[in-house]
């Protein structure tokens, strides 16, 4: 009998997806009020960067589930948007860790070591184990390509569905480590949002395309909060914003009752775009939910645990999850809540033996959107 399920080709049949899906989100915010504890922090501090990105990992990979493993998608799904959260965060960070270091070459290859270290050790892990268990090999261009982080072929997605993510941060530490050298933070800060909406262009047209509208738009947008933080944080204290951001999402959320894309270019545009503000409008609300409960002085311990070992979750989860799962085929797709659970529980425990160990080799706590 195998000892694991490859879900790649057979989808899982799981019956009531969406209820089941509301029990996982209901078992993820249960943890997190159970965990909670009494903290001074202040806006978008490590503290509240740390539960962002534990909020976002957890829906990435419940996410995953459902798009990877299900043959049905539950609702909601809000793992795309997720993905964009962690590029604010990291735009925001990038840009918040520059006010004391000077932009130079050891500032972008310093970055880039964080990012590209544990990218290689969990990269060659996946390679053996797809040899070993699946009997896979990749030709020489996909490993060489891959390993330089140029995750653009299909074939790589085979590896790991979720690798696309880190070509793009790379493109974005470049793209802010050469505007940031040579101009003052305001016209950096324009050219890095000349470059996103270029970016986006060529996404669009299908040209170089990686990732959604909203995710190649969210790293500046995080760039942008680091330069305005000030006002934006005043901006905050003064009013209650959380209220016409709810209204907001839910209105744009009513495009998703559209069957598919409409064929007219136009509207194809506009679907795309408002799917685009949607997702953003997702991400502030999580920000300005972590930010209000950080004000009233708590914290929850378990994000912040899922968001310091962010980094290595993203990239091992993918992989055994999807191709190697031992766990959810132990149980009865009815059960999909338990077998779930207990398969991220073993996930959050590898992911922190990986974390531990990587901080020696690197030196510094990894993360999945640096500096934040």
């Amino acid at each position: 009998m195998e000892i694991f399920s490859n879900y790649e080709l057979t989808k899982l049949v799981i019956p009531y997806p969406t209820l089941q899906n509301l029990g996982l989100l209901s078992i993820f915010l249960i943890i997190a009020l159970l965990t909670r504890q009494k903290a001074n922090t202040s806006f978008l501090d490590k503290t509240q960067t740390d539960q962002l990105k534990g909020i976002a990992i957890l829906l990435v990979v419940l996410g995953h589930l459902w798009v990877h493993v299900s043959s049905v998608r539950a609702i909601p799904v809000f793992g795309d948007y997720a993905v964009s959260l962690f590029l604010i965060l990291s735009g925001f960070g990038l840009s918040v860790s520059q006010t004391t270091k000077t932009i130079n070459n050891h500032f972008i290859l310093r970055r880039f070591r964080r990012v590209i270290i544990p990218y290689w050790l969990i990269t060659s892990i996946i390679l053996a184990a797809d040899f070993l268990l699946l009997n896979r090999a990749y030709s020489i261009t996909d490993v060489f390509t891959t390993f330089a982080a140029i995750n653009l072929n299909k074939n790589l997605k085979h590896i790991d569905y979720t690798r696309w993510y880190i070509t793009l941060i790379l493109i974005y530490y470049i793209v802010y480590f050469l505007f940031n050298r040579y101009f003052n933070k305001a016209n950096a800060l324009l050219g890095i949002f000349a470059f996103s909406l270029v970016f986006c262009v060529l996404n669009v047209t299908k040209i170089f395309q990686i990732g959604a509208v909203d995710q190649i738009m969210a790293f500046p947008i995080g760039c942008l909060i680091a330069f305005y933080y000030e006002s934006i944080w005043f901006f905050l204290n003064k009013r209650r914003v959380e209220l016409c951001a709810s209204l907001l999402f839910l209105l744009t959320s009513l495009v998703f009752l559209f069957p598919s894309y409409p064929s007219d270019l136009i509207f194809k545009a506009l679907f795309i775009l408002i799917k685009s503000v949607n997702s953003l409008l997702f991400c502030a609300l999580l920000i300005l939910l972590v930010g209000r409960i950080g004000k009233f002085g708590y914290i929850s311990r378990f994000l912040s645990f899922c968001g310091i070992i962010s980094y290595e979750v993203y990239l091992i989860h993918g992989p055994i999850l999807i191709k190697y799962n031992p766990i959810i085929k132990l149980f009865s797709p009815d059960f999909i809540v338990v077998s779930f659970t207990i398969f991220l529980s073993l996930i959050l425990i590898v992911s922190f033996c990986i974390h531990k160990m990587l901080r020696s080799l690197v030196k510094q706590p990894t993360s999945l959107c640096h500096d934040c």
